[in-house]
């Protein structure tokens, strides 16, 4: 994607030799599985500086689906991701919601998995961030940023998207 903005750059006469310092890559609800899929590409992974989860991370259960056990195969490269970035390697926002799939881990189970991983604690909070979009929890160390945001509707997940910006403003990438 990288080559190809850079080919359409040089296209339009903007400049000869584009050049991308750092590489933020943003996610909304199922784009998790691109952003899985690249973060297994050590290239890729290696040209990523921050990563923008907006209620975006789910995963699969293993074992008994009824002890909703996040199953940590796929989570491996946010896991990862997270490790660098709470070590101030990189950065990543989580955001979550609290809806709950019945058959899959939501994006709150997916980042209480994290967290858990981290041993990085989840804070209560209650900071109106936008115009009925509430912050409930915070877990931070570095650049590592979790943000439970309240809301169990459709359109509280939608929240996430139209928020994309607060996301990256409260995390200091912008």
């Amino acid at each position: 994607m990288l080559d190809e903005a850079a080919r359409e750059l040089r296209r339009l006469g903007v400049c000869e030799q584009p050049a991308f310092d750092r590489v933020t890559m943003t996610s909304f609800s199922a784009g998790f599985g691109g952003v899985r899929e690249l973060l297994k590409q050590e290239g890729a992974y290696q040209r990523i500086d921050s990563l923008v989860m907006a209620d975006s991370i789910y995963a699969g259960f293993t074992g008994d689906p009824v002890e909703r056990r996040v199953d940590p195969k796929l989570m491996a490269g946010f896991l990862r991701f997270a490790r660098d970035a709470a070590e101030g390697k990189k950065r990543m926002v989580i955001s979550y919601s609290q809806l709950r799939p019945e058959t899959y881990a939501s994006t709150d189970e997916a980042a209480r998995f994290v967290e858990q991983e981290l041993a990085v604690a989840r804070e209560p909070a209650q900071e109106v961030w936008a115009d009925g979009w509430t912050l409930q929890s915070r877990a931070v160390r570095r650049g590592f940023r979790s943000y439970g945001v309240a809301g169990t509707t459709g359109a509280d997940h939608m929240k996430h998207l139209h928020n994309l910006w607060r996301l990256i403003q409260r995390s200091g990438m912008e």
